[in-house]
């Protein structure tokens, strides 16, 4: 998003791989790979980096990069942010009630003083820190729509760091910190802060029995990656483009594709045309609703503009020890 910005997008291959691969690649592919990577689309994981986008774009270039109308974002699958717990570990989330539920949780993590590890990626460089970043500020606000004001607050920062002080180094990929929880169990992380989906992918694991077992909680209010399709309207952004982005969006919208989506990797759909099934023993909703996975979504809270959410990001790197 940044390099889209500042329009200063960086070749398709490194160079030191384009120069060893050129003498393998046709000629109209070493051509193309040479070029400057100019996008015709994005798909972020969410609307939190496409309204950063929109803003910032407004802001430094003028006029707007993001369509409205026919040419608005379009969801391609659905996935809300969870908790995935091992089930041995679970108690502070599981105590934390419904009407106070981070602040409960932020309670426990200063207690224990070390005790419990809480993780969530960089919102700096990944979608879902910034979106557990967005959770805990709604959290302590009890707002509707997070001000300004309310992301830059000093005793919302202090509070914030009571949270940062249970939380070791963030990782940059939300897979990565799946794989991590998996791998080191709670030695690294007693709970996390993961997609849906990655939830329902790690309880397929071997090491999702250990400590009691995975198990899955879904905050009050949570927030959707919706991993919007969004055609740009940029200056380098051509009719013929354009068609050809809409084609592979419906195909990435067909109802093969967007079941595909469902039972293989436990992405919700976007389209209509395809409905969950928890009987359905394909279903990953069925299969693990023992483990707390639930087709119910939660209410969502509202996704603040682009400046709320920078500002807030920048409050989190205060807060860090």
């Amino acid at each position: 998003m940044r390099k889209i910005i500042r329009q200063r997008l960086e070749p398709l291959l490194e160079r030191n791989a384009r120069n060893a691969a050129a003498a393998a690649l046709p000629t109209r592919v070493a051509a193309l790979e040479a070029e400057i990577a100019q996008p015709t689309v994005v798909s972020p994981a969410s609307m939190v980096q496409i309204e950063r986008l929109r803003t910032s774009w407004a802001a430094t270039q003028g006029g707007a990069i993001i369509g409205d109308g026919a040419d608005a974002p379009r969801p391609l699958v659905i996935t809300p942010l969870v908790l995935l717990a091992w089930d041995d570990r679970a108690q502070p989330i599981a105590d934390a009630s419904s009407g106070s539920f981070w602040k409960d949780i932020q309670s426990a993590l200063v207690a224990a003083n070390g005790g419990i590890r809480f993780g969530h990626t960089n919102p700096e460089t990944s979608n879902s820190g910034a979106q557990t970043l967005l959770l805990l500020a709604y959290g302590y606000s009890d707002a509707r729509n997070l001000s300004m004001a309310q992301a830059q607050d000093g005793a919302f920062r202090e509070w914030l760091a009571g949270v940062e002080r249970a939380v070791p180094a963030p990782d940059d990929s939300t897979g990565t910190l799946m794989t991590d929880m998996l791998r080191f169990g709670p030695s690294k992380y007693d709970f996390v802060a993961v997609y849906e989906n990655l939830a329902i992918e790690a309880m397929g694991s071997p090491a999702a029995s250990n400590y009691g077992g995975l198990r899955t909680f879904y905050p009050p209010a949570t927030i959707l990656s919706d991993h919007p399709y969004v055609v740009l309207r940029a200056p380098w952004v051509t009719p013929e483009q354009r068609q050809a982005a809409g084609q592979f969006r419906d195909f990435l919208l067909s109802r093969e594709v967007q079941q595909l989506a469902l039972d293989q990797y436990g992405f919700r759909p976007a389209s209509p045309q395809v409905q969950i099934n928890p009987g359905d023993p394909a279903s990953p909703f069925g299969r693990y609703a023992a483990q707390g996975i639930q087709l119910d979504i939660p209410p969502q809270v509202a996704v603040p503009p682009g400046d709320v959410i920078d500002a807030l990001v920048a409050t989190w790197r205060a807060a860090r020890p």
